[in-house]
């Protein structure tokens, strides 16, 4: 099974695909890399200088301006793992994608670089951003990069041992918004946002939280809690709770459905599998979502 890390627009996705992509191309590409020390043994991205069937170009050909709505940046690994065999360690490539299926390849990392094993966190708003993470059990603290994909040129810095990296902070995408576990026994986290060096600047919000994710405009940050959602202003001002009746465990945010609207799935039960999905209406009650739900 191979993985493929997906960001879609401002949103990402996991997705577990099977058959093999198509090889990798990036004529020319390389990345110039500063910040943690972590970043100058990661292995620099290697051009990949043939265009193959179903490939529309290199990062060289991509049309910045028109890149926007419809649009996805894929982290693609061509290791593979079989069921009782050893790994076949493989390439990793950044592709960008276009409305149309076309794909622009824009950088490689060898076969066993620590690039190959960063996460795709998040894409930036302008769509020439991509933030990544290294994996929470490499090293006692993750490390956060920023990749600015038309000119390769790699910025990063180490979060406290204690933080993890949720994405970039709405809606200009120049800070990092993380989530700290304080270690203090009954689960609580405190979310705060930190200047893409790695500078803190605001602790937003403290509690339990089962997810974070942000309002399209990036003015509101919705936080499931034990009983629904918090909604917190940007500037770490609470604006106001979203109770969902019944919840005893916890909920954790999806998306926003619309503008006004959150898709949450929650815990109704402490016994495993008693979930159920929430649309959030700030100023109403929740209502319950089935697949067939229509958007509002």
């Amino acid at each position: 099974m191979r993985v493929v890390r997906v960001a879609i627009g401002r949103r990402a996705i996991f997705a577990a695909v099977v058959a093999a992509v198509a090889s990798m191309v990036a004529a020319g590409c390389s990345a110039h890399r500063h910040g943690p020390a972590a970043a100058a043994d990661a292995g620099k991205p290697v051009p990949v200088t043939e265009v193959r069937a179903g490939v529309a170009g290199s990062g060289s050909e991509v049309p910045w301006r028109r890149v926007g709505p419809g649009w996805a940046l894929v982290l693609y690994s061509a290791t593979s793992v079989g069921i009782g065999g050893p790994a076949r360690l493989g390439p990793t490539t950044l592709y960008l994608v276009d409305p149309l299926g076309g794909r622009y390849s824009l950088f490689t990392w060898k076969a066993g670089s620590r690039a190959g094993e960063w996460t795709l966190q998040d894409w930036s708003a302008d769509g020439r951003r991509a933030l990544f993470v290294t994996s929470p059990g490499d090293k006692p603290a993750q490390q956060v990069f920023q990749l600015d994909l038309p000119t390769g040129h790699m910025t990063g810095f180490t979060l406290p041992k204690s933080d993890l990296a949720v994405g970039y902070a709405r809606p200009a995408d120049a800070a990092v918004l993380a989530l700290r576990d304080l270690q203090d026994g009954a689960g609580d986290q405190r979310l705060i946002r930190y200047s893409l060096r790695g500078r803190l600047q605001q602790a937003l919000w403290t509690g339990f939280t089962d997810g974070v994710i942000q309002s399209p405009g990036g003015q509101l940050i919705a936080i499931g809690v034990a009983n629904g959602l918090d909604l917190v202003a940007s500037s770490g001002r609470r604006t106001r709770s979203l109770p969902v009746p019944g919840v005893l465990a916890s909920c954790a945010p999806i998306r926003w459905w619309r503008p006004g609207v959150i898709l949450a799935t929650c815990t109704t039960s402490e016994l495993p599998g008693a979930d159920a999905a929430a649309l959030a209406r700030p100023g109403r009650r929740f209502g319950a979502a089935s697949p067939d739900t229509p958007a509002p």
